[in-house]
């Protein structure tokens, strides 16, 4: 599976997704730090990626005009160290969860995943 991990993730994450065998975009990697959402979504939308990001004020509205494979939200509390949320998002792989990402938006919690539909 293909992903653009928003610079607002731990690193852990990107890390967690190559070794699984996942293509990972990442904007702290290609020099594009601080790019702003539209292009962000312009580059998953083309390359048919799944978002994750933390981001609530990521721009969702263009998403009806640009469709990435996916979105994941991730939310969880400030207090959580970046292991931590990254043990989280692996159980959320371990139990399926990314394949059920695409085409859907993903708010994963640290206690639960909800899917709905673009």
């Amino acid at each position: 599976m293909r992903f653009l991990l928003d610079e607002c993730m731990p690193v852990y994450i990107r890390t967690l997704l190559r070794e699984r065998g996942h293509e990972v975009f990442d904007p702290r990697e290609m020099g594009m730090r601080g790019a702003d959402d539209e292009s962000l979504l312009e580059i998953a939308a083309r390359e048919r990626q799944i978002i994750v990001t933390r981001d609530l004020d990521f721009n969702l509205i263009s998403l009806k005009r640009l469709r990435p494979a996916g979105v994941i939200l991730v939310r969880y509390p400030e207090t959580l160290s970046p292991r931590t949320v990254t043990r989280l998002f692996e159980a959320f792989i371990n139990t399926g969860g990314l394949e059920r990402a695409l085409g859907n938006i993903v708010v994963l919690t640290p206690s639960r995943a909800r899917f709905r539909p673009f």
